[in-house]
């Protein structure tokens, strides 16, 4: 191989890589009376686990044992290991407060931990805190960054905004520009005036890109106050930073306006901080990066792996846009019956409004309302809206089942629907269905694609999968050819045998890519199979999606096995769009 290109091909990663969910939260009075409250408590444990990194001000806690306990509730349901870090306490009275970072240890490491030093000024009443964090997953190019947390005294905001950038100066001049600052800043209504903003230096010095805006409620009273913001500051944070948005956690988990106070009076506020490789400003032309690509590989030989000409692409590509989160999950018989189980319900909801798309199979509904009827109830406890789309009934016995997909209606919509007919040979038992989407909400680069859905027969499933490539070709010559095929493919185990891949045209045809593999489990049970596929195709598609991984609803909602598999004896399987 050509030195030169060995030493490119070793040097890129992939630059489309999961981002870091990153928010900062006022826990309110959180100490030993809250985690004395189990209700609150099984709230917080479910939020923390939303976030690769959960800062939370106004721990008030002399005796300091509240946040570790927190972290030990965490880690007793979650499959991924948390840990913490905890500022000294301060504050000029007998009520002193700590800032706390909770986050993953598989994403990211503390490196340092700085408490600003306010002796001369006094400025603030909680000192800033600052933990430089550095990416350890082994995506992305931007591995350092520092968070520095505020909580400003109600009626000294102004003044501690103002001196904020003086405290992002110390930081910066000992770990780095790349810096995010966070927290209750108290920073609108009757603390910070509509005229006070021009005496804020923070606020005017372009420096300074603010993520959560005036425009915004943090508050769960009914105040409307945009007192929680996150401000990005570095070059490199800001370019890889998304837009900031409010959690609402009240919509998210049901809960009632007593059972939210009983948590906190503010809202979490939340970003994506994507970590896409920094390329020369000439290149960001997708043909040239394209040709580059080919150039590379023709460099190599036409052995060239595949992931690796994908991963040469994404090297390529400024992927920092705001990623579609999309699903497909065999959610077992769903129909009236399990609708009429408010457990099930309640987690289903919660799993629906993780996703941009939630495609879902084995809907065996003769009345056909158990999916509005989800989507009603999902669309009462969220603030975005959500619509579907669903296929005909399907199947050659009484047992019909249906294709359903739910959306964020604000993000993407549906520009055609088709059911393929497969009236000539028959293989199917539940012809799959393909809708294609358009992304709406101005950001992403994948901007039209096709979703095709199928759930195979098991004792056809090697017959049904080999079709697969006969329906895409059929969907392309239609609507393009950048499409996702997802869904129940009862591929592995005691239905598709080691040998029997090199019969099946999809998995050795070039023009396919798996994102989940045959070394994964996506079932409930004590089995270890791998039915639950996602395949892309096209070359767009391709280029931007991520791989794909199982999500764990069991770990993630704290379900025992008898919960779990009242929901399904699948995991959904889930992957990014970029």
């Amino acid at each position: 191989m050509n030195l030169l290109v060995f030493i490119m091909l070793a040097t890129l990663s992939v630059a489309h890589a999961a981002p870091l969910l990153i928010c900062a939260f006022n826990g309110y009075i959180f100490g030993q009376a809250k985690m004395d409250k189990p209700d609150a408590v099984d709230i917080l444990v479910e939020m923390v686990q939303r976030y690769d990194i959960f800062m939370i001000q106004e721990i008030r806690d002399s005796a300091q044992t509240a946040l570790p306990e927190l972290v030990d509730k965490v880690n007793e349901v979650s499959s991924v290991r948390y840990d913490f870090v905890v500022s000294e306490r301060t504050g000029r009275t007998s009520s002193k407060e700590q800032y706390g970072y909770i986050y993953k240890t598989n994403k990211v490491k503390v490196l340092s931990e700085y408490q600003y030093k306010d002796d001369q000024n006094d400025i603030f009443e909680r000192e800033p805190f600052s933990v430089q964090f550095e990416r350890i997953d082994g995506q992305g190019n931007q591995k350092l960054f520092s968070y520095i947390s505020i909580h400003a005294k109600p009626d000294d905001a102004v003044a501690e905004i103002d001196a904020l950038d003086d405290v992002y100066d110390d930081v910066a001049a000992k770990y780095g520009e790349d810096a995010l600052i966070g927290g209750d800043f108290n920073a609108d209504c009757n603390y910070v005036c509509k005229t006070c903003w021009q005496q804020i230096d923070m606020w005017n010095d372009p420096r300074f890109t603010w993520l959560i805006g005036s425009d915004v409620d943090t508050t769960v009273s009914s105040t409307d106050c945009a007192y929680d913001r996150l401000v990005v500051a570095g070059d490199s944070m800001t370019r890889n930073s998304g837009s900031g948005s409010v959690f609402r956690f009240d919509l998210a988990y049901g809960l009632s306006y007593e059972e939210t106070k009983a948590v906190s009076d503010h809202y979490p506020v939340e970003f994506n901080l994507y970590l896409p490789l920094e390329i020369d400003s000439n290149r960001n032309d997708f043909e040239q990066r394209q040709n580059l690509c080919l150039s590379l590989s023709l460099a190599i030989g036409k052995s060239m792996n595949r992931w690796v000409f994908v991963t040469l692409l994404a090297t390529f590509s400024e992927a920092h846009a705001y990623p579609l989160l999309i699903g497909a999950f065999n959610v077992q018989i769903f129909g009236q019956s399990k609708m009429n189980k408010p457990d099930v319900v309640n987690i289903l909801i919660k799993m629906v409004l993780r996703y941009d798309i939630l495609m879902i199979q084995e809907i065996r509904d003769s009345t056909q309302t158990a999916l509005p009827e989800l989507v009603d109830k999902v669309n009462q406890l969220s603030w975005i809206r959500y619509n579907f789309v669903v296929s005909k009934r399907s199947g050659r016995t009484s047992s019909k089942e249906q294709y359903g997909y739910i959306y964020r209606s604000s993000r993407i919509r549906v520009i055609n629907e088709y059911q393929y007919p497969d009236t000539d040979n028959d293989v199917f038992e539940r012809e799959p269905y393909s809708v294609q989407f358009e992304r709406i909400d101005g950001q992403g680069y994948q901007t039209k694609f096709n979703y095709i859905a199928i759930h195979t027969k098991p004792d056809d499933a090697v017959a049904e999968i080999d079709a697969l490539d006969d329906v895409y070709d059929d969907v392309a010559a239609k609507y393009g050819e950048d499409a996702l095929i997802g869904g129940d493919f009862n591929a592995d185990c005691n239905y598709v045998c080691k040998t029997c891949w090199q019969q099946i045209d999809m998995w050795t045809d070039p023009r396919f890519t798996w994102l989940i593999g045959s070394d994964v489990d996506t079932t409930v049970s004590s089995t270890d199979c791998a039915y639950d596929r996602l395949v892309v195709a096209g070359f767009s598609m391709t280029y931007y999606s991520s791989l794909g991984s199982v999500f764990r609803f069991d770990l993630a909602y704290g379900l025992n096995s008898y919960e779990t598999k009242a929901v399904s004896d699948h995991y959904p399987v889930e992957f990014y769009l970029y």
